[in-house]
């Protein structure tokens, strides 16, 4: 029993390391997958801005006709071009370096680097470019600005019950308010440069993505639930059957304990009659040998009985064993066992 305790020790000590394990890489995988979807939710914002650009291109080809962009030039002098020279700094990040009409040098870094892909960046610049010139005189459309957003989500299998945008600044500040944007504190919160000139902001609410990425895991969690439940039912399951033999294994010695004493006596009787037969003159005496003889035989059929009452108990899981009942004689049984006991003794004994 105790080799079976300590195997059980090691065995709850290896399932507990193994679900612990599992329980780290389930956190790991959620971190994983938490970034992706965050990507994803990034990247789906990035097309939303470019949808929402051709919505608003569309309402400034329309309101063309009633907006006019005077520039008044100094007619006395001539109209100086503007240059502009690119080169490559120590890190590889691409400087463009352009001098204005009149005359003043603006040193930017490209948008473009060799760590992306060139044609998203390409989209990026324009859309950036598109928003400094365009949101001088197109008003910003939350309604669209939501509604493109969450069917760029759902292109991406991902439904939050909640989607609102909103215009901030680099602090924060609302420039342009969402008025579907009540409590955002229980939302997570995505933010978009669309203008870095003038330092402004997209800034995406959406409800948590919690339960998306748990959707992702739960072929996984309800794997590794079943696992452990088979783990532990089987682990209960050998527990209980090792207890219920190790109570049948105190029973038997019990029963061994008791059995071996009740056989002893009848044998020890019979012997005794036995040895009184050889021993003693009883020729002479037919009533005294009637009694060793009977004594024997009564002491032999309650070693049968015994044998027979094993037999019974081992028949007793096959559930076909019926009691007997049946009348005896209380006076006579009292005077037989008086009588065996008087012929174990090794002196005379009055009972």
């Amino acid at each position: 029993m105790k080799k079976f305790r300590v195997i059980s020790i090691i065995f709850i000590t290896v399932i507990t390391v193994v679900f612990c394990s599992n329980v780290y890489y389930l956190v790991q995988l959620y971190s994983s997958i938490k970034k992706d979807v965050e990507r994803e939710v990034m990247t789906a914002l990035t097309d939303a801005d470019i949808d929402d650009l051709m919505f608003r291109a569309g309402r400034a080809q329309a309101l063309a006709s009633n907006v006019q962009i005077e520039e008044e030039l100094d007619k006395a002098q001539a109209p100086k071009k503007a240059e502009a020279t690119t080169y490559r700094d120590d890190n590889g990040q691409i400087i463009s370096l352009r001098t204005e009409a009149d005359g003043t040098v603006v040193e930017e870094k490209a948008m473009l680097t060799e760590e992306t892909i060139y044609s998203n960046q390409m989209i990026d610049v324009m859309s950036k470019q598109f928003h400094l010139i365009m949101d001088k005189y197109i008003d910003f459309d939350m309604t669209v600005m939501d509604s493109v957003l969450a069917l760029q989500l759902a292109h991406r299998y991902i439904y939050p019950r909640f989607v609102a945008v909103e215009v901030v600044n680099g602090s924060d500040s609302v420039i342009f308010s969402n008025p579907r944007i009540v409590d955002s504190g229980k939302l997570d919160s995505f933010k978009m440069v669309i203008n870095p000139h003038e330092d402004i902001y997209y800034k995406a609410y959406i409800t948590p993505l919690t339960r998306h990425i748990l959707s992702q895991m739960m072929g996984i969690i309800i794997t590794l639930f079943l696992l452990m439940v088979a783990f532990a039912s089987a682990f209960w399951y050998l527990f209980h059957t090792v207890s219920q033999l190790r109570t049948i294994e105190e029973m038997k010695d019990d029963f061994v304990g008791n059995m071996t004493h009740e056989l002893k006596t009848p044998i020890a009787i019979a012997y005794s009659a036995n040895d009184a037969l050889l021993n003693y003159d009883t020729s002479n005496d037919i009533e005294k040998k009637n009694v060793y003889l009977n004594i024997a035989i009564k002491q032999l059929k309650r070693l049968g009985e015994l044998v027979e009452n094993i037999l019974a108990m081992s028949m007793e899981r096959r559930k076909e064993m019926t009691l007997k009942y049946e009348k005896i004689d209380l006076p006579e049984l009292a005077r037989e066992i008086a009588a065996a006991q008087q012929m174990r003794g090794d002196k005379e004994i009055d009972i």
